[in-house]
């Protein structure tokens, strides 16, 4: 996650051309990263008590352990990381006053 988020920041701040779109920047990174970012630590505490049997609904039971594990990650692996760009710029465009008529376009 902090690869993709790296990434994310990256592209944000490339095309930033002010001062108040550097701090705007940030917003919209925390917009369009905070939601996935907090899943994450969600699904980390699951797979903790995944993987000692203590999840509720799946324990000691092997089927639903294997079904679990199989499509656990499939949400990490099929993001696209360009939508949250595109959302970030979005983000900025739309809250820095001197580009908010860019939006529009």
């Amino acid at each position: 996650m902090a690869v993709e988020d790296g990434y994310v920041m990256s592209k944000l701040l490339s095309g930033v051309k002010s001062s108040e779109e550097f701090v705007v920047a940030f917003e919209s990174f925390n917009h369009c990263r905070r939601e996935r970012t907090q899943k994450l630590v969600k699904t980390s505490k699951e797979c903790g008590q995944l993987y000692e049997m203590e999840l509720h609904g799946v324990k000691d039971n092997l089927d639903k352990l294997k079904q679990n594990l199989q499509c656990r990650m499939k949400w990490i692996w099929d993001h696209d990381l360009d939508i949250d760009v595109a959302e970030g710029r979005r983000y900025i465009l739309e809250h820095t006053p001197a580009r908010a008529g860019e939006a529009r376009l």
